[in-house]
């Protein structure tokens, strides 16, 4: 779907399967293509897999840039075409893409199962971590699972840091006249410490400051209740991750589905593959039809220039029945008809190593 796409990899990593692939989606789609290389091995290694001599039909029609037998293999395609009869199972190729899509749908639904599986997952590891962090900087007594539980949950960190605010200015000392008048109307350090009273406490042998006590007294009490405020809070995300992934479908079952997918579109490519060897279900009018008879009469009479200007007249409606083309880099100038967005999708294999011409 890119305006143009780059696919790379050392030998024996499949670009030929992709290619194949490609040409394949292209002709399920009705869509024109073609396939260019610098030299004949690429196209050897990939026209096999679309042409079986055992099914007596080509997918895909190579041409060459040797007048004679340029003109010979034009004439065997028009020769192929003219003979068709309609198909009488014109409706079949829509009964394939219709079970082309549902098997693609499978396939997406357990790639994305399989994906919001893994995100829960990665999801579930760095909140573990964190938690576990957390957990390893609080004091013993506050470490324990059922410690965590006892932090009341409306207690986050942002409350416990305003009321730590909140004591602390009560404790500060007034300098001046209107700070002391200002202090004067402020919680005083009773108020600001009763809500206090009913923290868990984080250690074992440690009670509360009492009211006379100085801000620093409450430095480790804050540390810990912030800390262990964050705890509680990363611990419930933790908890409702696990219950998450418990919901979602197992990784196996996923693959599975995914393999079942995959095997049904192996298998009904196969299918459609061998149906799309008798030729797309396009039917000639007959004035087509008269005009690529003309063609076929004059193929082997014509001249260069005229066979030239006939083919570039009539290749639309060869390419109805023969969306699938390759070439040679250098084939093509001669070989196909110069025409501007002649294809819809044009792969070039080792592009790397074209001249740029």
């Amino acid at each position: 779907t890119e305006p143009a796409s780059v696919v790379t990899g050392p030998p024996g990593t499949g670009k030929s399967e992709v290619v194949a692939a490609m040409l394949l989606n292209q002709l399920l789609r009705g869509q024109t293509t073609l396939f260019a290389s610098k030299n004949h091995q690429a196209l050897d290694a990939v026209l096999p897999r679309l042409n079986s001599a055992e099914e007596g039909g080509d997918l895909i029609i190579q041409t060459s840039s040797r007048d004679l037998a340029q003109r010979k293999n034009y004439l065997g395609k028009l020769q192929s075409l003219l003979a068709r009869p309609p198909r009488p199972d014109a409706a079949q190729g829509d009964e394939y893409r219709r079970k082309f899509a549902e098997f693609f749908s499978q396939q997406l639904a357990a790639l994305n199962d399989i994906s919001t599986l893994e995100q829960a997952r990665r999801e579930y590891e760095v909140l573990n971590a964190q938690f576990e962090e957390l957990r390893k900087s609080l004091p013993l007594a506050a470490q324990s699972d059922d410690a965590l539980a006892r932090w009341p949950r409306e207690l986050t960190r942002d409350r416990v840091e305003a009321l730590e605010a909140e004591l602390r200015s009560a404790l500060a000392r007034p300098v001046g006249l209107f700070q002391k008048l200002w202090h004067s109307l402020r919680r005083s350090q009773m108020e600001a410490r009763e809500p206090l009273l009913s923290f868990p406490l984080p250690f074992a042998d440690r009670t509360l400051p009492d009211a006379g006590a100085t801000g620093d007294a409450w430095n480790d009490f804050f540390t810990t209740w912030k800390t262990w405020a964050e705890a509680a809070r990363v611990a419930a995300l933790v908890r409702s991750c696990e219950q998450r992934i418990a919901q979602l479908p197992r990784a196996d079952d996923c693959n599975r589905r995914m393999a079942s997918a995959q095997q049904g579109i192996e298998e009904q490519t196969g299918e459609w593959m061998r149906w799309a060897t008798g030729g797309l279900p396009r039917s000639l009018a007959p004035a087509d039809r008269e005009a690529l008879a003309s063609l076929r009469a004059g193929i082997q009479n014509w001249g260069a220039d005229r066979f030239g200007k006939e083919l570039r007249r009539h290749f639309p409606l060869i390419m109805r029945a023969f969306p699938l083309w390759s070439v040679s880099n250098l084939s093509a100038r001669s070989a196909l008809p110069l025409v501007p967005g002649l294809f819809d999708l044009v792969i070039i294999d080792e592009a790397s190593q074209c001249d740029i011409p």
